[in-house]
């Protein structure tokens, strides 16, 4: 197998379990939210996944009170759509919505899935896997006239 073969399983796999995942968390963040508040830092404020997003609450005097940990509630809430940033007096909130990185994940993950379907089509059919050159005239084990690369093994 060659290396960028392998680069593209990797990417094809890797990219539709992390797009499953992420998925799975946006549609499961309509109803529950999960928090995490660091118990030394509290600098770092609170992490929480709700309302369809990625949401880091703080505020400018180190965090925000409350005990340490995570928390989980279950609650149905809108869903946040666009990012937003706010502050307020002392209080700021960033939402980061997943439907954003899950879009992402999964254009590059449809993108690999094209990629190598063209490849392996390229590669029976007969044309050059780098040039895209029809070698169909050509002996089994000459080199691509175009651009020079060896003939794919079956």
């Amino acid at each position: 197998m060659n290396p960028y073969q392998r680069i593209r399983k990797t990417i094809k796999w890797g990219g539709a379990v992390v797009t499953v995942l992420l998925a799975a968390a946006w549609i499961s963040c309509i109803w529950t939210c999960v928090t995490w508040r660091h118990a030394s830092r509290p600098a770092l404020g609170v992490w929480a996944i709700w309302h369809g997003g990625v949401v880091q609450m703080g505020n400018d005097s180190g965090g925000v009170a409350g005990a340490a940990g995570w928390r989980c509630y279950v609650f149905p809430a809108l869903l946040n759509w666009k990012p937003e940033f706010g502050y307020s007096v002392g209080y700021w909130e960033f939402v980061l919505p997943l439907w954003i990185p899950v879009a992402i994940s999964l254009t590059l993950t449809a993108t690999a899935w094209r990629l190598d379907a063209l490849a392996r089509r390229r590669a029976r059919v007969g044309f050059c896997p780098k040039c895209n050159y029809d070698r169909s005239g050509l002996a089994a084990g000459t080199v691509c006239p175009e651009c020079g690369a060896l003939p794919v093994s079956r």
